[in-house]
């Protein structure tokens, strides 16, 4: 989500492609790939920012 942020993306498939080009990365934070643009989606709306604690 803090991709989401710095990047400005205001759409799925920005976050999606986003997280695609910076794989390597990725790595480094322990994840194998980057998330489909359903799983982006399915988590935007059952966990959107409006769920998020303060």
């Amino acid at each position: 989500m803090l991709f989401c942020h710095f990047a400005k993306s205001k759409s799925v498939r920005g976050i999606s492609n986003g997280l695609r080009s910076a794989t390597g990365n990725l790595n480094h934070l322990g994840i194998k790939r980057a998330p489909s643009k359903s799983t982006i989606s399915y988590l935007y709306q059952h966990y959107g920012w409006q769920n998020s604690k303060q």
